[in-house]
C-alpha cells in the first residue's frame, strides 16, 4: 500500500511539473528496520537556501497569483482562471526574492533577502518595473493604501517607508534588530521581531510606541514551567483590524537529554514520544489588537516547521503552511485549518493536531487566500501552486507547475524535516541561524541556542562546550539521540554538512571601510579580542575551545553576530553592548572601561562582520 501511494506521488508531482530527480522527501523507508538510513543522495553544486516562508501572494482582483522562489531566483505570475503560469521573471543570482505585496495599482513589490532591494513588477506585462535598494536585509514588507506608501523592515533594525511612485525613501526609523513583517493597522503600524517574537507598535509618524510579546503558555498536560514565545515565522493582518502571529512556543523547563518513550522509539530529549505537543517547541498562533489583547490557538500538536498563515476575508477560517513533514512518520503536512473560534486568552490552551487540507504532495511554504475565499498554497520542491475551494469539496483542485528543474537537496531535506521526534533542525534554527531561545539542560545548565549562519565549514568541533568534532557524532547525538531521528549513512551525514556549510552568513549592515567601524576594528585588536577570535570566522581556529574552572566553552564566531541577539552562551547579555562590556569585565578588569565613543566604534565593528 505503502508503494502504490508512494507511485501516486510521483505521478501527481511530474504532472504539476517536476522532471527528473524527484525526491521532495524520499521515498518513506519500511519502519519494520530503523537501521541506517542510507536511501540515494541528492546533492546540489549551488544548494537551495534554508526556508524562509511567506513569498505569496493574490493581487487584488484574484484572478492573478505572484509567487517568489528563492531556490532559483525567480518570480512567477500564474493565471488562476486559466490555471496556468504565465510569466517567469529572472532576477539576480543570489537575490533570494522572499515577501511579496500588492499595490492598489495592480503593481507587484517582491523583496530581495539577500539583493537588499524591493523589486517591482508588473503582472500583466511580466516584468520588472524598477529596483530599489532599501538596506543590507529586508525581510518583510506592507503596503499603505492610504498614503500609497511601502513600509519595510529590516533585519537589522531599519524601518524603511517608500512612495509607491517616488524613487528614494520618504522615512527611514531606527528601531531594533531582528525586524521581520509589518501590518498596517488604523493606529499606524505593527512590525515584528524574528527571533523574540516581540511586537512593536509604530504611529504614523514612525515613533515606537510600545513592545511586547505575545504570553508565556502553560503545558496543555499538565507538566511545570512555561512555553515560551520565540520565532515569529509570519505575522498577517485580520480583516477586522487585528494581527495574526505564527510562532513557536519552546519550554523553559529542564531538558533530559537522554528520555526515551516506551513505545518502542527513540524521541530523546526533544521529541515528544506518543504526547503530539510534547517536544521541546510547538507552533502555536497568536492573534492580538492595539489594546494587547492577546487570545491564543490550541498548539498545533504534530505539525512541525509550520512557516505561513492566511487568514480568509470573511475571518472564517485560517490556513497554515507546513514545511517539515517526514511522509514515513509525521501526518500532517501541506496545507492545515485552524479554527479562529478556537483562540482563547486561557493561560493554557488545549493540544489540537490540525485538519491537513488536500493540497497533494510538494513541500508547501506559502499560503494565501483570494478574494472568494479559495486558498492558494505554494509548493518549494516540486515548484507548483495548488488552489481548493475548502467550501465546495465537490471542485476539482487546481494545480500549477511553476518550474521544471528540481532543486531537491538531501542535506536541505535532513535539515528541514521531522527527524522523528516531532522536531526538526530548523525548529530551533530558523532559517539556519538561531531561535534566541534559552535551554535549561539537566546536565550543562542554561545554554543560548547557537547560531549555524556564521560560516560552519572549518569550524570543528560542534556544540556549546566542543564535544561534537565532527557531522558525524553531531548526527548522532543531536538528529539520532536527542531528535528520534534515524543514524544515517555517511554520504547523508555528507550532504547534511555540506548543505549547512553553505549557509550563508546575513549581508553586515554596515560597510568594513565605514570610518566607525575601521577604529572599533583598531580597538578589537588593541584590547586582545583577536586573542580568541580569529580566522575565517573569527571563532579562534581548530582549538577553539576555552578551558575554564568548572567548564569547557567553544569560542563562538563572529561573522553576522550583530543578527543574534541575546549573546554568550548563556544568554546573558541582551545585546552587542551588554557583550562587550561582559566580555571586558572578564578580559581586562584590572583596567578602566573604556569610553562610550570607543564601545560603540567597537560595535561598529561588529556589525561590519
Amino acid at each position: 500500500m505503502q508503494t502504490d501511494h508512494w507511485r501516486w506521488i510521483s505521478l501527481l508531482a511530474t504532472v504539476i511539473g517536476c522532471q527528473g530527480d524527484f525526491s521532495v522527501i524520499d521515498p518513506p523507508p519500511n519502519d519494520a528496520n530503523r537501521g541506517v538510513d542510507d536511501r540515494p543522495v541528492v546533492r546540489r553544486l549551488d544548494p537551495p537556501p534554508p526556508i524562509s516562508g511567506g513569498t505569496l501572494a493574490v493581487m487584488n482582483r484574484g484572478d492573478t497569483a505572484v509567487a517568489a522562489d528563492p531556490d532559483r531566483d525567480l518570480v512567477y505570475v500564474a493565471d488562476l482562471l486559466e490555471g496556468r503560469r504565465t510569466h517567469i521573471i529572472e532576477l539576480s543570482p543570489g537575490d533570494e526574492p522572499g515577501r511579496v505585496v500588492a499595490d492598489a495599482a495592480g503593481r507587484a513589490h517582491v523583496v530581495t533577502r539577500r539583493g537588499g532591494t524591493v523589486v517591482e513588477i508588473d503582472p500583466l506585462a511580466g516584468r520588472v518595473v524598477r529596483e530599489r535598494e532599501v538596506c543590507s536585509n529586508p525581510r518583510g514588507i506592507a503596503y499603505d493604501e492610504d498614503a500609497d506608501r511601502l513600509h519595510v523592515a529590516c533585519a537589522g533594525g531599519d524601518l524603511v517607508s517608500l512612495s509607491v511612485e517616488g524613487d528614494a525613501s520618504t522615512r527611514r526609523v531606527r528601531l531594533m534588530p531582528d525586524l521581520r513583517d509589518v501590518v498596517v493597522t488604523d493606529e499606524g503600524l505593527t512590525v515584528t521581531r524574528f527571533r523574540s517574537a516581540h511586537v512593536l507598535h509604530v504611529d504614523h509618524d514612525g515613533t515606537l510606541l510600545d513592545e511586547h510579546a505575545p504570553s508565556d503558555l502553560r503545558p496543555h498536560n499538565g507538566s511545570p514551567g512555561h512555553l515560551r514565545p520565540n520565532t515569529a515565522w509570519r505575522t498577517v493582518g485580520t480583516p477586522d483590524g487585528d494581527w495574526l502571529m505564527l510562532h513557536q512556543a519552546s519550554t523553559d523547563q529542564a531538558v533530559d537529554l537522554h528520555a526515551n518513550v516506551p513505545d518502542g522509539g527513540r524521541d530523546g530529549g526533544y521529541g515528544g514520544g506518543p504526547d503530539p505537543c510534547a517536544p521541546v517547541v510547538n507552533p502555536v498562533l497568536t492573534r492580538g489588537s492595539g489594546a494587547l489583547d492577546l487570545r491564543t490557538s490550541p498548539l498545533l500538536g504534530k505539525t512541525v516547521l509550520a512557516v505561513d498563515v492566511a487568514v480568509s476575508p470573511g475571518d472564517y477560517s485560517i490556513a497554515v503552511a507546513v514545511a517539515g513533514r517526514n511522509d514515513d512518520r509525521t501526518p500532517v503536512s501541506g496545507v492545515v485549518w485552524v479554527d479562529p473560534q478556537s483562540f482563547t486568552s486561557a493561560q493554557r490552551p488545549r493540544c489540537d493536531v490540525p485538519e491537513p487540507l488536500p493540497v497533494g504532495p510538494g513541500q508547501y511554504v506559502a499560503v494565501t487566500f483570494d478574494p472568494q475565499g479559495r486558498i492558494v498554497a505554494q509548493s518549494r520542491e516540486p515548484a507548483g501552486l495548488v488552489r481548493i475551494d475548502p467550501w465546495r469539496p465537490e471542485v476539482p483542485t487546481l494545480a500549477i507547475p511553476l518550474a521544471g528543474n528540481s532543486r531537491a537537496d538531501t542535506g536541505h531535506d535532513l535539515f528541514h524535516r521531522d527527524a522523528g521526534g516531532g522536531i526538526s533542525c530548523a525548529s530551533c534554527h530558523p532559517e539556519g541561524g538561531d531561535d534566541g531561545h534559552l535551554w535549561v539542560f539537566d546536565e550543562m545548565g542554561v545554554r543560548h541556542t547557537p547560531s549555524l549562519d556564521v560560516g560552519l565549514r572549518d569550524t570543528e568541533p560542534f556544540h556549546w562546550d566542543g564535544s561534537l568534532s565532527d557531522a558525524v557524532e553531531l548526527m548522532d547525538q543531536i538528529h539520532a539521540g536527542r531528535m528520534g531521528g534515524r543514524h544515517q549513512s555517511l554520504e547523508r551525514v555528507d550532504a547534511l554538512e555540506a548543505w549547512m556549510f553553505s549557509i550563508q552568513t546575513p549581508r553586515p549592515q554596515r560597510s568594513l571601510v565605514d570610518p566607525a567601524a575601521l577604529r572599533g576594528a583598531a580597538s578589537f585588536a588593541a584590547w586582545g579580542c583577536n586573542n580568541c577570535h580569529f580566522g575565517e570566522a573569527l571563532d579562534g581556529g581548530p582549538d577553539n575551545v576555552w578551558l575554564g574552572h568548572e567548564f569547557s566553552l567553544q569560542v563562538p564566531p563572529l561573522r553576522g553576530v550583530a543578527m543574534h541577539p541575546p549573546y554568550m552562551h548563556d544568554g546573558r547579555a541582551e545585546d552587542l553592548r551588554g557583550a562587550v562590556l561582559d566580555m571586558l569585565s572578564r578580559t581586562r578588569a584590572d583596567q578602566p572601561t573604556p569610553p562610550e565613543d570607543e564601545i560603540d566604534e567597537l560595535i561598529a565593528y561588529l556589525e561590519s562582520l
